[in-house]
């Protein structure tokens, strides 16, 4: 048995399967030879996950903490004193993750904490002056806030926590866009907030795509995973309300959302399926393909008997799901499965 050429986990991890898949390794050497590749952390490993995940957890309870100490204090404190608190907190935390360095775990845990106070700071300040801002300028003034601290982290935490942010922003924003306007057109009526979402969270999954292309490495992998789920959410709730609630859509102003939410599922499903192999989002384009065939299923056998009903369902979900298990359990055992 020769050892892999190649050094990524993903790879070595699906070349030791088919190792045993060939029958090449014995199912008792198994144990042994993942050790051998590093695909079983050893006791050092686990030590710095174990410090990280605590360390990560501190700081974001204590800047939580922050925050509702100051809500609980609110009529003790004066205008001065809550802004010192926040402010002053959040200074310690830029300083202590510029002092210790992003690369560091204490320096990546400080600079969450200080994402997380720059929405808590914008947040005292409307609730101070009552600016009677629309609610989702907090939002997107927060995103654009930290998202230089975003593009010089090295964890995925502060983009995860951008991607929720920035999300949030364009769903109010989308429901506060006035009449007669051609956004409110687009995207500001019944599930028009689902479609920007899809061009939105779809830019950011090319962004990252193309920055692993340009820098012959993936950065925060796990970021544009996220928005291609956040994807695959808005247009299957976008597709289950076409075939499954509106009986005549092709004829009303909800059918550019349908056709536009379809061509979104289709590129995932070629992106994932023969592009990147990704198989945890083909796994997950599989079950929503599999929700919404059975909205169009339940369409078709429309009103019956509840135990026909229940029998046809349960046989339907069980027999798609254990074929979509067997059939993504194959490509996990070939080259190309990551």
């Amino acid at each position: 048995m020769t050892t892999p050429a190649f050094a990524g986990f993903p790879q070595r991890r699906a070349w030791l399967l088919r190792q045993v898949t060939d029958g090449r390794l014995a199912p008792a050497q198994l144990a042994a030879a993942r050790t051998a590749l590093g695909l079983v952390p050893g006791r050092s490993g686990w030590v710095r996950l174990i410090w990280a995940t605590l360390l990560t957890t501190g700081i974001a309870l204590f800047a939580a903490a922050a925050i509702f100490a100051v809500a609980f204090n609110w009529d003790r404190l004066g205008h001065f004193s809550r802004f010192a608190v926040v402010q002053g907190l959040l200074i310690a935390t830029v300083l202590g993750a510029w002092w210790r360095g992003v690369g560091s775990v204490a320096g990546e845990a400080l600079l969450i904490a200080a994402v997380l106070l720059t929405g808590a700071l914008l947040a005292l300040f409307g609730q101070t002056y009552q600016t009677g801002a629309d609610p989702y300028s907090l939002f997107v003034v927060w995103a654009l806030l930290i998202l230089p601290w975003c593009l010089h982290a090295r964890w995925s935490a502060p983009w995860l926590i951008w991607l929720v942010v920035a999300n949030v922003g364009l769903a109010l924003y989308c429901h506060s866009l006035g009449s007669g306007a051609l956004l409110r057109y687009l995207f500001g009526r019944g599930e028009g907030w689902l479609s920007a979402a899809i061009a939105f969270n779809g830019l950011v999954v090319l962004a990252f795509e193309a920055q692993r292309r340009l820098a012959g490495a993936a950065r925060h992998a796990l970021v544009p995973r996220v928005a291609l789920i956040a994807v695959l959410l808005a247009a299957t709730a976008i597709l289950v309300s076409a075939v499954g609630f509106r009986p005549v859509w092709l004829r009303d102003s909800f059918a550019w959302e349908a056709l536009w939410a379809a061509a979104a599922f289709a590129l995932t499903l070629w992106w994932t399926y023969l592009g990147r192999r990704d198989l945890p989002i083909l796994a997950a384009t599989t079950l929503a393909g599999i929700g919404i065939g059975f909205s169009i299923f339940v369409r078709i056998i429309g009103p019956a008997d509840a135990f026909g009903v229940f029998l046809l369902s349960t046989m339907y979900w069980v027999g798609l799901v254990s074929a979509a298990v067997v059939w993504l359990r194959g490509l996990a055992l070939t080259r190309e499965a990551i």
